[in-house]
């Protein structure tokens, strides 16, 4: 820091004996009693915030709610809705139950020329056009056959404008699998029930995907929507994704499993054997869903868990990923200890399943399995098999490891075959995905056998997951073009565009449904699953804000306790925008964290009435913020569904806006309410429904259509009736808000002397109005952007649109940065600091001062501007109405800070503003940048933005006693959705192999050609002896390796607005502090807060002789700090809180099990060995392919 100015110290001596419109300015009560009543005015002038409260009077009034009537209220909207779309699925499963599976010969069905010929619209290709590969002197030749019909996408509005098209459904099929294989193309062809899915679109416009997984591995959906690759750059490279792998499939053809995976460690599974093994483990996890629970027992000389210490008292863990993936970890480090004792390790493992059997409570699956690889036995212990599983309860499959271990698979047969199981021999990774599927074709047996118990009562429901057919698409631009005065012009516009649609398919980025499935079965054969997918946001919006008070909130659980939405859930990760590994296993002691710190399972009962409170923590999104409350907990039950619908109510917010009137006449709205002003609904929120191709119109002009059909009609449009409630809070607040428009257009020379050009308010229905006041002195688009040597500079060079930097320009508040009212950050903070006006600043955008630079509010030369926002939540008596603001140049705050005796100095007088958490608002350091506050709020040598305590030693000190003197209050946080990363895992083939990347890519686009030929090639050997260890074979092992779910806790501090101090002073007495050590510095520090704000004003003033206060180097930040804020990792002290993830806290106790008195001896129980066929040909290259791009 640049040494004190002396004459600026001289006037800050004079300055403290001065006196500024009578206000004395060395007071520091003075002073932040009147910056308060000056905020307070401005507010109310420049927001109009005391009208409203009279405005809302003239056409509502405030009711107390009763919670447990606000929840069942809700809950019959739900079941109504879900039960709506259960029916669709299970009309869709006895449609096809109804239909016939064909008959044709393979030169029929592949014979373009022949009226059996089948056709299908391809996912992929988006048309019914495709290739054959005939035999032509004993090779394959590729044979290409014209499209017939072709989709056309269009955005779609119901869909969130994801492009879609209803001329049929779409069809997809994973690379391994041949998409001509005649027996494959029957089924396809008998899958066909458009007719079925467009009548029920038809009905319910609102209606999501429809879906049908074959047990083949091909997957209809209607209406069509283009597929999403994984690779979408190179959509030649493999697709992997299997329907069958999906839970809403698995909870489908199977029912609730305990899976015990026994892991053969002898000495000969080392090697290639071992890492064939970690996939058939992966492939075995991917196909467990929630419902299921499973554990992996190693063995050689001993049986011992891979995490004994979880297991010792939940032997089995429920199949969540976390818990898959935590427990595959553990076997990168498992080692071989000699001989394996294979009867010892089944007498432990059939020891643990049959005390499953004996549970009283009901609390695991509904059969029980043993997985059982190995690569040979030397004998296959029928007597001990008998012994243990006299009747068959639990089934065995074994899995036979090694292209050498042909010899052993006579036992591994009979063992399988003699426990109602199944066995396989797999060769290498060729072999695992295709043959892991035979263990579910045994386990669906019993769905075919019950054919007749299968009604409509009998639906799956699936847990929460990310639905890949909403994920936005990657943005593809054209071929790249040079760059000139034309093309640049046209590419500015693309870009513009480019981003207007990444707006709209920002929903679909965090959508996540629930799926609703039924078995198909025909003649007692399982056939594959029907579902129907459910978005989450629309259940919320069923059980939506507007019903109750603005501080609570609903949430809503699954069938085993795992938190479904809640406003406290971050699913996604902040800076990859992946979705977290744990994003579906939360639980709900996970989310509410207890104020005092300490870990607390809590579960929620529905149906008994009964309701429990806690004093939780409230966070932000980012994390950086917490807010104490007091909440109590309802639940009902959603019939039909097993899930738990739940209500959060905050202490004192038992209260809401109601018009109080039975039946609303529609006929009286006015058009002018929508006419007049800007305003903005939420963009993910349906008030009435659209048709399909309404895609040109906005949510905005569609309301104010339906305004016109209600005055005319008198009636709620029959569109508009799904989400009535919704729609009548809406007008509501249209009618109550209407005035706002002229208040804050008297008001226009004010906004502007005072820097202030926005107004707005946000309401619980969606609503925002707002208006703009723009600032002539400052420009809105970045002013010193060179058009022209930004072209020079690409000039030659061809590019994309988004290879080049086109000019900046302001993000508005409300229309670019803050477009889901209850749910943006301002408004969160607003409601849970009742009557105070909060203070925040903006670094998502700027403004910038005229042409060269200008001379900011603290006298430096800056070339743009800081924004900030004031913003506060209104009530009518204890109702929320929504929360009132403006923003503001940074400038306007400095000069009234300028006038409250806290003008830009030097350090002689420091002079801050911290807000409710501790972070800075304002300071006085004259050298004070704007710039350097948008590079990081927390991290740049502006004060602005930081958390006090971090800028140095005094300010830590000064914190410090703020803390201890009860302006703040210190609370611990526990942040159970954190990610923590480990270290990479660096292979051979991600370094040794980079050279063969292209070559691997041509060779993946030549596999077309060799599809039916390929028979019997064994290629991974030869790649293996190149390849190290890998992290993860299969997709869900693979992604997101780099982190894991773990929890991480941080210090944070609170404002305690309402304690009353008797001295501004720090220190008893007005004493001297002396914050450093080894220097001479010696301050007196006073603080006070600011009446009617989120704001505490502290003063740091030097006495004289003081030196060196702020010279990091002769005084430093004390490590550790009294006042820590930062986050670290939670150490696990014992057993329950390290296995909290073991099982949910309300595992599934509804299970839907089928008695076992059908015979399947004569079933089969094991596959051939020998040729791999031509699917498996190309999941060996799956398999390289993953591991090359590690």
């Amino acid at each position: 820091m640049r040494p004190p100015n002396l004459w600026l110290s001289l006037l800050n001596f004079f300055f403290c004996f001065s006196l500024a419109n009578g206000l004395n300015v060395k007071n520091i009560d003075e002073c932040a009693q009147t910056l308060g009543n000056t905020l307070l005015e401005t507010f109310n002038r420049a927001t109009g915030a005391e009208k409203v409260p009279t405005y809302y009077g003239n056409v509502a009034r405030v009711e107390k709610f009763d919670p447990q009537v606000a929840i069942e209220k809700a809950k019959i909207s739900i079941e109504k809705y879900l039960a709506r779309r259960a029916k669709f699925a299970y009309n869709a499963k006895l449609s096809l139950e109804s239909r016939k599976l064909g008959r044709g010969f393979e030169e029929e069905v592949n014979n373009p020329e022949s009226k059996h010929f089948i056709r299908y619209m391809s996912a992929k290709t988006g048309g019914d056009g495709g290739a054959i590969f005939k035999q032509v002197q004993n090779l394959s030749k590729e044979v290409a056959y014209n499209a017939t019909k072709n989709f056309v996408m269009q955005p779609n509005v119901n869909f969130y404008f994801l492009n879609t098209s209803s001329l049929a459904s779409a069809v997809h099929l994973p690379t391994p699998i041949y998409d001509r294989a005649p027996e494959l193309l029957r089924k396809i062809e008998w899958s066909n029930i458009d007719q079925v899915y467009r009548s029920n679109r038809e009905e319910t416009r609102d209606l999501a995907f429809q879906l049908f997984c074959s047990e083949a591995g091909f997957m209809r959906y209607f209406p069509a929507a283009p597929w999403f690759w994984d690779h979408e750059t190179d959509k030649e490279t493999l697709d992997l994704f299997d329907c069958r792998n999906t839970e809403w499939y698995i909870n489908g053809a199977t029912r609730s499993k305990n899976v015990l995976i026994m892991l053969d460690m002898s000495g000969s599974m080392l090697g290639q054997r071992y890492e064939v093994t970690k996939l058939i483990i992966e492939a075995i996890l991917e196909t467990l869903s929630h419902n299921d629970f499973f554990n992996i027992l190693p063995f050689s000389r001993n049986a011992n868990f891979l995490d004994e210490e979880c297991s010792v008292k939940n032997p089995m863990l429920q199949a969540t990923m976390r818990n898959k993936k935590y427990l595959r970890a553990f076997m990168n480090n498992v080692t071989s200890k000699g001989e394996a004792s294979h009867a010892d390790a089944l007498n432990k493992t059939f020891a643990i399943l049959k005390a499953l059997e004996s549970n009283d409570e009901n609390e695991y699956g509904c059969e029980s399995v043993i997985m059982l690889i190995t690569d040979g036995i030397p004998e296959d212990h029928r007597e001990m098999l008998e012994a243990n599983n006299t009747d068959k309860k639990i089934r065995l499959f074994t899995f036979l490891i090694g292209e050498d271990a042909i010899n052993e698979k006579t036992t591994v047969i009979n063992m399988a075959c003699q426990n109602r199981g199944y066995m396989v021999h797999i060769q290498s990774m060729a072999d695992v995905e295709d043959k892991i599927q035979n263990y579910i074709r045994v386990m669906s047996r019993p769905l075919g056998a019950h054919q007749d118990e299968i009604d409509e009562a009998s639906q799956m429901w699936s847990g929460v997951y990310r639905e890949r057919l909403y994920l936005p698409r990657r943005e593809r631009f054209n071929e790249p073009m040079p760059v000139n005065n034309q093309t640049f012009t046209y590419m500015n516009r693309l870009a513009s565009k480019r981003k207007y649609r990444m707006k709209k398919a920002e929903a679909r980025s965090r959508m996540f449904v629930t799926t609703v499935s039924y078995p198909v079965i025909l003649n007692q054969t399982f056939m594959g699953v029907a579902a129907v997918n459910i978005p989450l946001t629309e259940l919320n919006q069923l059980a939506h804000p507007t019903e109750i008070g603005g501080n609570s909130y609903y949430f809503m659980l699954d069938y085993n306790g795992f938190v479904m939405f809640h406003p406290q859930l971050r699913p996604i990760h902040m800076k990859t925008k992946l979705h977290k590994q744990n994003y579906n296993n939360m639980e709900m002691h996970e989310l509410e964290v207890g104020q005092n710190g300490t870990f607390k399972k809590f579960t929620l009962s529905c149906g008994d009435g009964k309701s429990q409170t806690l004093d939780v923590l409230f966070a932000s999104d980012m994390v950086d913020r917490v807010y104490p409350q007091t909440m109590t907990y309802y639940s009902e039950c959603i019939n039909g569904s097993d899930f738990v619908l739940g209500l959060a109510v905050a202490k004192g917010d038992e209260y809401r806006i109601n018009r109080g009137l039975k039946s609303y006449n529609y006929g009286g709205v006015e058009l002018d309410w929508t006419e007049q002003g800007e305003w903005h609904l939420h963009p993910y929120w349906r008030y009435c429904l659209l048709n399909d191709t309404d895609n040109q119109i906005s949510k905005e002009n569609a309301f104010a259509s339906y305004l016109k059909q209600m005055k005319q009609s008198g009636k709620l449009p029959e569109l508009c009736k799904p989400r009535q409630s919704l729609v009548d809070d809406l007008i509501l607040d249209l009618e109550a808000t209407a005035p706002l428009y002229n208040v804050w257009q008297k008001e226009k020379s004010y906004m502007k002397k005072n820097l202030i050009h926005l107004t707005f308010f946000s309401m619980q229905s969606g609503l925002i109005r707002f208006y703009n006041y723009t600032l002539k002195p400052f420009l809105y688009d970045e002013k010193n952007y060179d058009k022209f040597n930004v072209m020079q500079m690409t000039q030659g060079k061809n590019l994309r649109p988004d290879e080049v930097r086109f000019q900046e320009t302001y993000q508005h508040f409300i229309l670019d940065n803050n477009r889901k009212s209850v749910e943006d950050r301002y408004f969160r903070r607003s409601i849970r600091q009742k009557s105070k006006i909060v203070f925040d600043i903006n670094n998502q955008t700027k403004l910038w001062y005229p042409m060269g630079e200008t001379k900011s509010a603290y006298g430096n030369l800056e070339n743009v501007t800081l924004l900030g926002q004031a913003t506060k939540a209104l009530y009518k008596e204890n109702a929320l109405l929504g929360v009132i603001g403006f923003e503001f140049v940074m400038d306007w705050l400095v000069n009234i800070m300028t006038e409250h005796g806290c003008p830009p100095s030097d350090w002689q007088h420091w002079c801050v503003l911290l807000d409710e958490n501790g972070y800075v608002v304002y300071s006085n350091e004259i050298t004070t940048s704007y710039k350097n506050a948008y590079m990081d709020l927390r991290g740049g040598d502006s004060h602005l933005g930081i958390f006090f305590a971090h800028i140095n030693r005094v300010a830590e000190r000064a914190m410090e006693l703020l803390v201890k003197s009860g302006f703040y209050k210190k609370y611990i946080y526990y942040d159970h959705q954190a990610t923590c990363r480990k270290p990479k895992t660096i292979t051979m083939s991600s370094t040794m192999m980079k050279p063969f990347h292209t070559i691997f890519r041509w060779f993946l686009r030549t596999l077309s050609s060799l599809i039916y030929s390929a028979k019997e090639l064994s290629l991974f050997p030869f790649f293996h002896a190149f390849v190290g260890t890998t992290e993860g074979y299969a997709a869900s092992f693979h992604t997101g390796h780099e982190g894991f779910p773990c929890t991480k806790e941080s210090p944070f501090y609170f404002a305690q607005m309402e304690t009353k101090f008797r001295s501004a002073d720090l220190v008893d007495g007005g004493q001297i502090e002396k914050p450093c050590t080894n220097t001479k510095c010696r301050v007196r520090m006073q603080a006070r807060h600011v009446p009617n704000t989120n704001l505490i004003m502290v003063w740091i003033t030097q006495a004289p002789g003081s030196k060196n206060c702020y010279d990091v180097s002769t005084c430093p930040l004390e490590d550790p700090s009294p006042v820590p804020f930062i986050w670290k990792s939670t150490i696990h002290n014992n057993t329950e809180t390290k296995c909290r993830h073991v099982r949910s806290d309300r595992s599934n106790k509804k299970r839907r099990c089928f008695s076992r008195d059908y015979d399947e001896t004569s079933l089969p129980c094991h596959s051939g060995v020998g040729a791999w066929g031509a699917g498996l040909f190309i999941i060996t290259f799956g398999a390289i392919f993953r591991i090359f791009m590690i």
